[in-house]
């Protein structure tokens, strides 16, 4: 069972970020895309990618790749430049694995906890790997308003 913690705060600083809509086949796509342009501008990637799926359509992601990054960049062309990314009051859910079937079970977990603590998701969830990839963490913005 995926343990789930709550008030977390993520927060990463110098980030660069690929928002758009793609077909789930072409992320590794698109991970390479940006380590070729971090290389071109002689910048090295600090964490692993970060992923978040705002939509789903029957062949097409809206998909949102970030990395963290060891410098400022000011000029991309297909990537943005994020200074600091920070997600405060978030539930985590502790995934221990990074297969596909072991993050869709955690997932549902964490939609379930949240509909069951009747909490207001504030953001969509961004899968966070650790530093070697062999777990991923799903974390999800709450609002702190009682209504």
């Amino acid at each position: 069972m995926a343990e789930i913690l709550e008030h977390q705060t993520l927060e990463i600083n110098r980030l660069v970020s690929y928002r758009g809509l793609i077909a789930e086949s072409d992320i590794e796509n698109v991970k390479v895309m940006i380590e070729q342009t971090l290389k071109s501008l002689q910048v090295k990637r600090t964490t692993g990618y970060i992923t978040a799926i705002y939509a789903m359509y029957r062949d097409k992601r809206d998909v949102e790749i970030l990395a963290g990054i060891d410098g400022e960049i000011t000029e991309l062309e297909n990537l943005t430049y994020k200074p600091v990314f920070k997600l405060v009051n978030a539930v985590v859910a502790k995934n221990k694995g990074n297969k596909k079937e072991d993050l869709k079970e955690t997932w549902g977990k964490l939609s379930q906890y949240v509909g069951e603590k009747e909490l207001q998701p504030t953001s969509v969830a961004y899968y966070i790997p650790n530093s070697d990839g062999t777990e991923v963490d799903i974390y999800m913005g709450i609002s702190q308003n009682i209504l």
